[in-house]
């Protein structure tokens, strides 16, 4: 990539899989079919250089779509939604030649399929399972036992026998919370779009940050890398311990799960 306008995040690259080849040779047929047609359809014409130039200039700017020529600093959902599924190994630092020897599945972004298998879906794939046993591990060795009410059957039973627009109402989710709280709570907490608490994850990052140096230093004083180094994009991963790009787009997960697969100290 080579930086094109800077200050706007725009950086000129050239991305190609197989079907970025595909509609290139595509716009590229139909291309000079147009131009063979115009130019016989048109023979003699004084506009048809000015045709040319348009058709010209409208057919390099569908192959810098498709060949992704300016990425652009897009929003997070615009972006992910033109890029589509992240290789799993881009994402999460895995090493290229072992993710073509494996071939690890794309990891499809996230989307909203409804209220109701949101529900189930949220309930049934674990994600509960691993953080209630993260956090009675984590509460365990401060002698803390924590007690979920809000996981009784009955509440659970109560909370899905709701009608669905209780959760999910225009724009704004967990619906049924916002409007009990509102009287309650200030509204830019009861309206607040995201789930981060600032007041805990500024403190996480700014400690994180700190520490990408030190581990950075850590790995190259090593005379020998790490068992498991092969498994790890290595190269990327030094690039990612850097504090001031873990800043500018703070992702702790790929970086933690890297750290702690090589298990080293």
């Amino acid at each position: 990539a080579w930086p094109w306008a800077p200050e706007l995040g725009l950086h000129v690259s050239v991305a190609l899989d197989g079907l970025s080849w595909l509609f290139a040779g595509l716009i590229s047929g139909v291309g000079v079919a147009v131009f063979a047609y115009a130019g016989s359809y048109m023979r003699g014409d004084p506009g048809l250089p000015r045709l040319y130039r348009l058709l010209l200039l409208f057919n390099t700017a569908m192959m810098g779509v498709v060949l992704r020529l300016i990425h652009p600093r897009l929003p997070g959902t615009l972006r992910r939604w033109l890029r589509g599924a992240e290789p799993l190994h881009r994402r999460w630092l895995i090493d290229p030649a072992f993710a073509r020897r494996t071939q690890p599945l794309p990891q499809p972004a996230p989307r909203f399929v409804g209220v109701r298998r949101t529900q189930l879906s949220l309930l049934q794939h674990g994600h509960l399972q691993e953080r209630i046993e993260g956090w009675a591990a984590s509460g365990a060795r401060r002698g803390i036992e924590y007690r979920y009410p809000l996981l009784d059957r009955r509440v659970l039973e109560f909370a899905i026998g709701l009608p669905a627009e209780q959760f999910r109402r225009g724009k704004w989710t967990r619906w049924v919370m916002r409007h009990t709280l509102r009287s309650v709570l200030p509204p830019d907490i009861c309206w607040y779009p995201g789930k981060e608490d600032p007041a805990r994850l500024e403190p996480l990052r700014d400690a994180f940050a700190g520490a990408l140096p030190v581990v950075r230093r850590m790995l190259e004083d090593r005379v020998e890398p790490p068992a498991r180094a092969g498994y790890i994009d290595m190269p990327r991963l030094r690039e990612r311990l850097d504090a001031a790009r873990f800043r500018a787009n703070p992702q702790l997960a790929p970086i933690c799960n890297a750290l702690q697969f090589l298990d080293f100290s």
